[in-house]
């Protein structure tokens, strides 16, 4: 008896919570693989993905020129893994117009391990790994922008005379309505 799919977003959502809001999961079990982290920033609306090669002395194992990264599973992004760049790249992200919750962040790669793409490893191309956020980040801002009152004497109405782009503008008087009886029938 497996576990359903839902149970599993269910316990990944539970523990994205629990250990606020980062959780990295495991996609297939393999040597050859994408490693991949998110983090919140400081700038509204941001997000820090770094994906890193899998762990091995072997540095041509590490080498891979085609590595997904999606959001939600639309690919944001494509790196790869190179000895010039540490086996690793990082981007930031703009999540600006997602919806408050859990968000998937998955690497996966695309083509095979090696300096030629043609590692023997049973699993390489395909194999992924994954990694959840919540959102809104904490470390965003929160506090609105600051609003510019203009002085008094540039809000029409306040007084007499405005100021309207440098130019002083008088109202002119406005005659006191008259009150009127209603009418009755009869």
């Amino acid at each position: 008896m497996g576990i359903s799919r839902q149970a599993v977003v269910a316990l990944l959502a539970t523990a994205a919570v629990a250990t606020g809001g980062v959780l990295a999961t495991a996609g297939t079990v393999d040597a050859h693989h994408p490693e991949v982290d998110v983090s919140c920033t400081s700038t509204a609306g941001m997000i820090r993905v770094r994906a890193v090669a899998w762990d091995t002395p072997n540095d041509d194992e590490r080498i891979n020129d085609r590595v997904e990264i999606r959001f939600d599973g639309r690919v944001v992004h494509t790196g790869e893994f190179t000895r010039a760049n540490g086996f690793q790249f990082t981007f930031d992200h703009d999540v600006s117009g997602a919806t408050r919750g859990i968000h998937i962040v998955r690497a996966t790669s695309v083509n095979g391990w090696g300096p030629d793409g043609a590692d023997p490893a049973p699993v390489g191309p395909g194999a992924y790994r994954e990694a959840a956020i919540t959102l809104p980040c904490a470390t965003w801002p929160t506090t609105p922008p600051d609003v510019v009152t203009p002085p008094q004497d540039q809000v029409l109405g306040a007084t007499d005379d405005a100021k309207v782009l440098g130019a002083t503008v008088t109202r002119p008087d406005v005659a006191q309505p008259v009150p009127v009886a209603p009418r009755l029938a009869g």
